[in-house]
């Protein structure tokens, strides 16, 4: 079993940073819980192409957006640190 290694006191302080940022921000068009969204279709994180409409035959869907050059700096920052990313 391996044990995972804390995480850099400068990431921890740009996540607080940008979950702040992220707070603070209004929404105004943003749909709101059970609206429904129009159909789309995109990568996942594996490149795989999914459909909003296929995922929704299988129950409920949860739609998590994130940027990928943040993720992959923390990739990075915890491969220095010898820790794994975990999705």
């Amino acid at each position: 079993m391996t044990t995972s290694q804390p995480i850099d006191a400068s990431i921890e302080g740009r996540m607080a940073e940008q979950q702040a940022r992220l707070a603070a921000m209004s929404f105004p068009h943003a749909l709101a819980v059970v609206d429904r969204a129009a159909d789309f279709e995109l990568p996942n994180a594996h490149g795989r192409r999914i459909r909003l409409a296929d995922q929704l035959e299988r129950g409920s869907v949860v739609l998590i957006f994130y940027r990928l050059l943040e993720v992959a700096e923390l990739q990075v920052a915890e491969r220095a640190q010898g820790t794994a990313f975990r999705r």
